[in-house]
């Protein structure tokens, strides 16, 4: 994203002008995220990264608790039967193929997991899963996705990898994720458009327009 300045304003603070224009072209400095209100940008914290709009954490740390600091954590560690997870995080959640990764059981909503994971549904019950491999990964197209869970290249605007197909049952969304339905740009896309945008994409509820919000 970024913010096109065509008066004498210059860019505000934690944004940085890219040289060559006619007009200040102002967008945010490195590891850094607009504000919502288009104001700025503010920069990301200890042991986070800028990542599809939002600030989140990097490999190794979690935001354990709501509101939290991203902080050493195991969770996402991998475990198999020979290295089991530690007490904080004790559930190893199966990947199918390979290694699993350390988790939690008994959550009953997104909030009792560490930030970015979502509270499913197993034959085991209710556990912590985490965020779907790929996304916000950058991206030029959907060969640079492939293998990944987001594995549509949203190339208008984030050009990173998504989750697409949910409103056409091609994808199922996270827990408290919505399905957010672009058929309005089928003329431009050349394809039925859906993705499922966590709640930090969302305005008040609502999906960035011209999206809907259906229900797959």
């Amino acid at each position: 994203m970024v913010g096109c300045i065509i008066d004498e304003h210059r860019c505000d603070a934690h944004q940085v002008e890219v040289p060559g224009h006619d007009f200040a072209l102002c967008v945010c400095e490195p590891n850094a995220i607009f504000n919502a209100d288009g104001a700025g940008c503010t920069p990301c914290g200890l042991n986070e990264l800028a990542l599809n709009g939002a600030c989140v954490c990097a490999d190794g740390f979690a935001k354990e608790t709501t509101g939290g600091s991203c902080t050493p954590s195991t969770v996402g560690a991998a475990c198999n039967a020979s290295t089991p997870c530690t007490a904080a995080f004790p559930y190893c959640v199966s990947s199918g193929a390979g290694d699993g990764y350390c988790s939690k059981q008994g959550c009953t909503a997104n909030a009792d997991c560490p930030s970015e994971y979502t509270c499913e549904s197993n034959d085991a019950g209710r556990f912590c899963r985490r965020p779907p491999s790929g996304f916000g990964v950058s991206c030029a197209s959907d060969a640079d996705c492939a293998g990944f869970e987001a594995n549509a290249c949203e190339t208008l605007q984030t050009k990173t990898c998504i989750l697409q197909g949910c409103a056409q049952k091609q994808a199922t969304c996270p827990s408290e994720w919505a399905c957010c339905d672009y058929s309005a740009l089928q003329s431009i896309l050349g394809r039925l458009f859906s993705v499922c945008a966590p709640p930090s994409m969302l305005m008040s509820g609502s999906c960035p327009a011209p999206g809907v919000r259906v229900t797959p």
